[in-house]
């Protein structure tokens, strides 16, 4: 480890980089892309966190439309009992 803070030790990111590595960044894109309001989008993200899915499963599901993903009972319950 280095005692050193210079600008080597400073990195910036492309976008998608951002968008991988911070849920906020990632959730202002996905309500961009799909039309959605951002606060839709954290609430499925969390009622994922809370029961351990991926949020692709959301992603995939709900803001895409795909039916084939099959159905999580238990995204779906914790995404109604989030606050609104």
């Amino acid at each position: 480890m280095t005692d050193t803070y210079d600008a080597d030790a400073i990195k910036i990111l492309a976008p998608a980089e951002v968008i991988e590595h911070f849920e906020w960044a990632a959730v202002d894109a996905l309500a961009h892309q799909y039309g959605m309001s951002a606060k839709l989008i954290q609430r499925g993200f969390a009622a994922c966190a809370q029961v351990g899915v991926d949020p692709s499963y959301f992603v995939r599901r709900y803001l895409a439309g795909d039916k084939s993903v099959p159905f999580d009972p238990a995204v779906d319950e914790a995404y109604r009992a989030l606050p609104r």
